[in-house]
């Protein structure tokens, strides 16, 4: 009587799952002792995450994987004890015992899992339902499956998730291409979540005239298709492009006093927002070096904008690191709010908008927001605008 236990190492390559204990300590056992060797045998064979947010709980994770080899052994010895014993309740003892020991073992491999990277269950249950999307709230809204093998790790550790819980952010999985390999373009989102709750138009009057419109009713028509009146219908940029793949720390909405400021101004609150409330005063060596960048860059960024040169302002504001690291590109904003909405969350429901990261061929930085009567719409305003409307979310990945 054989007793098999299995690790179920849930992680990006599916070769790597199903692998039972004997092998995976196998892969450990020639370092065991050498916490450094681990990690390169965890990163080159199963691909668990990022090396970065290992380095912390290093002496941890050893502990655990002696442990784990100490339970394997004991499994082991009351295996082969139970095989040998003639006495049939002896035997039966033994392989209790084990049974025992290999629920335990699960116990600990599932703890060893969660210190490499947190599983999107577990990050739902530190975020909140509210402050979550991931890949069935993907799947609900789009109507699509997601494959686990499909879903990337999340590159955090459960300390990051817990300050973004208590700032109040949320934690969105975005996706650039379908499951199929089709590109999600701002029309291709639309269509798909259109088709799950039936029409654009969300609410109706007694009636029965349309009340409320999911997306601006000028822009996308019933079906989510792109209208010709659509201002954007013949920018190639903006209709090509996808949102930004992986998972994302984002503010649900646009941050306070955020508004009524130009995009240089609102630059300057992003990396100030960052210091104080992401990194405890101190921003990281990458962050550090896209401020040193967006300060050197100022002054030229300013005098284009004087200039009324909005194009080659905005085409250099837009490839900035520090644009990249804490702006959200506008696919990802309406990626986010049509999961959201379909999950029964209203974002961009104040009429403000969010300044993304991304551009038209004239020179506008592009919005998106207004969730109004007449649905949320896409929008665009060169960078020297402070209009009171326009505001900006903080997000990072």
């Amino acid at each position: 009587m054989y007793i098999h236990v299995y690790i179920h190492v849930y992680i990006h390559l599916p070769i790597a799952r199903d692998i039972n204990i004997p092998t995976f300590l196998r892969m450990l056992e020639c370092c065991a002792s050498d916490c450094g060797c681990v990690w390169l045998v965890l990163l080159g064979v199963l691909n668990l995450v990022q090396y970065k947010h290992m380095q912390s709980n290093c002496h941890q994770i050893a502990d655990n994987l002696s442990e784990i080899q100490k339970l394997k052994a004991d499994f082991d010895t009351l295996l082969v004890q139970g095989e040998k014993t003639q006495d049939t309740e002896t035997s039966l003892g033994h392989l209790n015992q084990a049974e025992s020991l290999q629920r335990e073992l699960e116990i600990r491999i599932s703890s060893l899992r969660e210190q490499f990277h947190v599983s999107p269950e577990q990050a739902e249950r530190i975020m909140g339902p509210e402050r979550f999307l991931g890949p069935q709230d993907l799947e609900r809204a789009f109507g699509f499956q997601i494959k686990p093998q499909d879903i990337p790790p999340i590159p955090f550790k459960k300390e990051e998730l817990e300050l973004h819980q208590r700032l109040g952010h949320m934690l969105v999985l975005n996706l650039s291409h379908a499951p199929d390999g089709t590109p999600l373009t701002i029309e291709t989102m639309a269509k798909l979540a259109i088709a799950q709750i039936g029409s654009n138009v969300i609410e109706r009057d007694q009636q029965g005239n349309p009340a409320k419109y999911l997306l601006y009713k000028d822009q996308f028509d019933d079906q989510g298709n792109l209208k010709t009146e659509a201002w954007f219908k013949n920018e190639t940029q903006v209709i090509q492009q996808t949102p930004k793949a992986g998972w994302q720390f984002v503010s649900p909405n646009i941050l306070p006093d955020s508004t009524g400021k130009d995009y240089l101004k609102q630059t300057e609150l992003l990396i100030q927002y960052a210091k104080q409330n992401v990194f405890a005063g101190s921003l990281p060596v990458e962050y550090q070096t896209a401020e040193t960048e967006f300060k050197k860059r100022k002054p030229e960024i300013a005098k284009l904008i004087k200039q009324g040169d909005y194009i080659k302002a905005s085409q250099i504001l837009s490839t900035l690191q520090v644009s990249r690291l804490l702006r959200e590109p506008v696919q990802n904003t309406i990626f986010r709010y049509l999961v959201a909405h379909k999950k029964g969350q209203q974002l961009f429901t104040d009429g403000n908008y969010s300044w993304s990261s991304r551009t038209s061929s004239g020179g506008a930085l592009l919005r998106f927001g207004d969730a109004n009567a007449t649905g949320a719409r896409v929008r665009g305003n060169q960078p020297g605008n402070e209009w009171s409307g326009n505001g900006v979310v903080f997000s990072c990945s």
